[in-house]
């Protein structure tokens, strides 16, 4: 976070007046962080039980000193130096009947499964995952975005759709093409649509859907009726509050804006200010995996102790509906609908009673 100065400002102007690059660039500044986030990073460090395991280790290495440190005492290290060579030699050579080299075998095995113990990952828990579901088809009731399409609802709309020039859209051949597609294809006539591109009426917009609804705006109107939704169902099960996420990553492969979708959902439910937030796009249908793969290298990492992990799959046609007479762009409009799905992971061991799943393989590779 930058803060500015506000002696950097010509005096002849107001000090709300926009300032031009070259200005911007030569006002007083100053980098800070919030106090408050610093002092949640060294938090989120701080482990209690590993702080007090090296104080008692290095309380009893001083005391061991203590306890061995005798000038009269030599003639007795020296025996017990010996007792430790013949330990280890018969330990060495299996020799049975020795207890000092039981003894050793007994303490150096108690020491590998400590490390060992100590070494181990954390397991990656599925907590719960929402899909959005219209309340149309069972989901719930607040999930009335998105508009179920029947498959003559969805050609009388391609028959009317229109270019800016008035021109239309698909020739006979293409809308064909989409009539065999669609009733060949087994997707439910209840799958959906978004509202930017099935209206309430057919051809609402006429020549200027692709100005007013096909464009940033509907596009982002679309994840936001689709991942609010599911974020918001998914919080409300599992009773986690927003901040005590601390990664969120979001894929989408064809609809990439800037500030990105995870932004949206930062600024939306008020994730913390220091949430490690990543945007995956153009991954195509394994996005999803990725993304686990993903929030799983993250929750096995030694920084993210008791930590909870929000990734959220969508994708999004608006801006990709095309509106041409190339059969193999054409399949797109033919198959693709709108949804979203949010997983909470988890590597917190309170979390393994209520956990629905638990990931033990996933494999990633590039045909």
């Amino acid at each position: 976070m930058r803060r500015w100065e506000s002696a950097g400002a010509p005096a002849s102007e107001p000090a709300d007046a926009p300032l031009t690059a070259g200005e911007w660039a030569r006002v007083p500044s100053e980098w800070f962080a919030a106090r408050r986030d610093i002092f949640r990073g060294y938090a989120a460090r701080f482990d209690l039980a590993s702080i007090t395991m090296k104080a008692i280790a290095c309380l009893l290495t001083v005391y061991s000193v203590y306890l061995l440190y005798c000038e009269s005492c030599k003639d007795e290290y020296y025996a017990f130096a010996r007792a430790l060579i013949a330990a280890l030699s018969d330990a060495t050579f299996a020799q049975r009947g020795s207890v000092s080299a039981a003894a050793l075998v007994l303490a150096a095995s108690v020491w590998l499964l400590t490390v060992l113990w100590m070494r181990r990952r954390p397991e990656v828990l599925l907590v719960d995952f929402k899909t959005y579901r219209h309340a149309s088809v069972g989901g719930d009731p607040r999930n009335t975005a998105g508009e179920p399409v029947a498959y003559d609802r969805f050609l009388a709309e391609s028959r009317a759709a229109r270019h800016l020039d008035g021109g239309e859209c698909f020739t006979a051949k293409s809308l064909q093409f989409q009539e065999k597609i669609l009733r060949t294809s087994s997707i439910s006539e209840r799958s959906l649509f978004p509202p930017s591109i099935f209206r309430e009426e057919v051809g609402q917009d006429a020549v200027l859907a692709e100005r007013d609804s096909l464009c940033m705006r509907g596009a982002r109107e679309e994840a936001e009726c689709m991942m609010f939704n599911a974020v918001e169902q998914l919080l409300e099960a599992t009773r986690v509050a927003p901040h005590e996420v601390s990664i969120l990553v979001v894929n989408c492969s064809l609809f990439c804006p800037t500030p990105s979708l995870s932004a949206m959902l930062v600024n939306r439910f008020g994730f913390r200010s220091d949430v490690q937030t990543f945007n995956l796009g153009g991954m195509g249908c394994s996005a999803s995996l990725i993304a686990l793969d993903l929030a799983r290298k993250l929750l096995r990492s030694p920084d993210q102790h008791n930590a909870l992990a929000l990734v959220v799959s969508t994708e999004n046609i608006t801006q990709n509906w095309y509106r041409g007479n190339d059969r193999t762009m054409l399949l797109s409009n033919c198959l693709f609908r709108c949804g979203a799905a949010a997983i909470l992971l988890s590597n917190r061991r309170a979390d393994r009673r209520r956990a629905r799943f638990r990931l033990l393989h996933l494999v990633r590779t590039h045909l």
